[in-house]
């Protein structure tokens, strides 16, 4: 990702946000667990059975695509047995990128409503 730039010149303020999808910033991954990923960017922390619950997914791909994205530092486990929830670490960079996402919708809504 990069991260946000702040400028302050002659009492003016600018933020430039990147328009990195947080599905995007990460090549390499397959289907389902994008699929997972944006599961879970819409939803928040979500429970194994929700994620076998998504179309075309099992209750082995979910454990199986769930572990690898755990591997890869892009999801973190929380809570152990029935409580175990999975989800981005609060703070990271996926959290700047789903911010980032929120914005985007924010701005999206802002200039629909500008234009009726």
């Amino acid at each position: 990702f990069r991260t946000p730039e702040i400028n302050s010149v002659g009492g003016r303020t600018e933020v430039v946000i990147w328009k990195a999808d947080l599905i995007d910033s990460y090549p390499n991954l397959d289907e389902r667990e994008k699929q997972i990923l944006i599961f879970i960017e819409k939803n928040g922390r979500v429970k194994m059975t929700e994620i076998n619950q998504l179309e075309g997914m099992t209750e082995y791909y979910a454990k199986k695509f769930v572990s690898s994205l755990i591997e890869k530092e892009i999801l973190v486990k929380f809570g152990t047995g029935r409580s175990t929830k999975y989800g981005f670490e609060t703070g990271s960079s996926q959290m700047i990128a789903s911010i980032e996402n929120d914005l985007r919708k924010i701005q999206d809504i802002l200039v629909k409503k500008q234009t009726m």
